[in-house]
């Protein structure tokens, strides 16, 4: 065991799609507006205090194990609509729109 400070979710996450903004920055969502988003966290995290916090507070959901390029980066809240930072459409989601 190490004495090192915790990675940072979005730290981990090297996938999240932060291309037109600070990580920091949440998006609302292009359906509903709202701002209510939280980031989905894809892989296998490591379980922490940090991590089971954020999964209460709903500021990150759970995504799954599998890893591919353009998954959505966000879910909102209110609507559970999965989209990308920038407000895209995941791929083959355009017909939920």
């Amino acid at each position: 065991m190490t004495d090192e400070e915790p990675t940072p979710l979005r730290e981990m996450n090297s996938w999240i799609d932060t291309a037109d903004g600070p990580a920091d920055a949440t998006p609302v969502c292009p359906r509903c507006g709202s701002a209510n988003v939280a980031w989905i966290l894809r892989g296998y995290p490591k379980p922490s205090d940090e991590l089971e916090a954020d999964l209460a507070s709903g500021s990150v959901v759970l995504g799954g194990c599998v890893v591919e390029p353009d998954q959505a980066t966000h879910e909102c809240n209110a609507c559970r609509l999965e989209f990308r930072s920038d407000g895209r459409p995941v791929q083959g989601d355009e017909d939920d729109w």
